[in-house]
């Protein structure tokens, strides 16, 4: 995989050598080649934004969040996962930033008669509850969510990147 072109997907959200840096130490302590670089995004006032990125090795999940200045990043056994969790629905950003997030709505909700259709936003997130085997993991989670127009797309990309097939290996 070459990891400059993978994240240059994403060099409009974050620029591509803040990427670069946050991936660095993973990666290295991994100790082995990344098969998957999978994006985790938000809706925010502005549109979608990028928090984490997934790295999928054969051994390990490693989630790298990039919206602290610190670096920050966890390794979980990616055979552990015990669930897969999918969730999809349609959202605006057009929120304040105290309010609550406005409900889900489904996909095929109509847009206003008069006017320009509201900015809106397909969101798939997946969420890994991972099973403990002697590691006492009962409870963690791991979440990446995609915020934007292609989430079928994306959800291809975690799928050939963590199949549901793993089930059957937990």
């Amino acid at each position: 995989m070459d990891i400059k072109q993978e994240i240059s997907k994403y060099a409009n959200m974050v620029p591509g050598e803040t990427l670069l840096h946050a991936l660095e130490r993973p990666l290295r302590l991994a100790g082995e080649p990344p098969l998957a670089i999978l994006p985790s995004m938000e809706v925010r006032p502005d549109g979608p934004a990028l928090t984490s990125l997934f790295v999928v090795t054969e051994t390990y999940l490693c989630e790298v969040r990039l919206y602290e200045r610190a670096e920050n990043f966890d390794f979980v056994k990616v055979r552990s996962i015990g669930n897969y969790r999918i969730r999809l629905f349609v959202q605006s950003p057009n929120m304040k930033e105290s309010s609550k997030p406005p409900a889900p709505t489904p996909d095929s909700e109509a847009s206003p008669p008069d006017g320009p259709p509201p900015v809106r936003y397909e969101v798939a997130s997946v969420q890994f509850l991972h099973t403990g085997v002697g590691g006492g993991l009962e409870g963690f989670r791991s979440k990446l969510t995609y915020v934007g127009s292609d989430r079928e797309a994306w959800i291809e990309a975690v799928l050939r990147a963590i199949p549901l097939s793993i089930l059957k290996e937990s």
